[in-house]
């Protein structure tokens, strides 16, 4: 083989390579995209489901008697803080996507009757109403 064709082979290689390279660690605009790109990368059920989603506030009858503190000991935050059910333990510390409302990071745990749920911890009873009781999909990561 000529030297020609040899760099002719390796530039499109090099071509190829950050062409994978940028697609991969491309920004993703749509939330859609976003499951589907992270259900790919996990590519385990467990982390890519409907679930029944729920929201709390730091009300006593909401919560057990340490409302402002999460089963991580840290203070609850509104729009940020995520409580999951007992057999979804093993996601504590990580990071989730809920369809229709966003990023959350799981800090909390609900009551232990509670299975294959996320409660979303909200501050006021008015915006836990609207987010109500629905089934959505849910995306853990990190």
């Amino acid at each position: 083989m000529s030297d020609m064709k040899i760099i002719f082979w390796c530039a499109i290689c090099i071509i190829l390579l950050c062409v994978a390279f940028y697609s991969a660690g491309r920004v993703h605009t749509n939330n859609e995209n976003i499951t589907k790109e992270i259900y790919k990368i996990e590519g385990e059920q467990d982390y890519f489901r409907n679930m029944t989603v729920t929201a709390y506030t730091a009300s006593k009858d909401e919560t057990d008697d340490t409302p402002y503190e999460t089963a991580l000991m840290e203070k609850p935050v509104s729009g940020w803080t995520c409580a999951v059910s007992h057999d979804l333990m093993r996601f504590l510390g990580d990071k989730i996507y809920i369809e229709g409302i966003g990023v959350r990071r799981v800090n909390d745990l609900m009551n232990e009757r509670f299975k294959k749920r996320v409660d979303v911890f909200v501050g006021t009873k008015e915006q836990a109403r609207e987010i109500g009781k629905s089934n959505r999909q849910v995306v853990f990561y990190e």
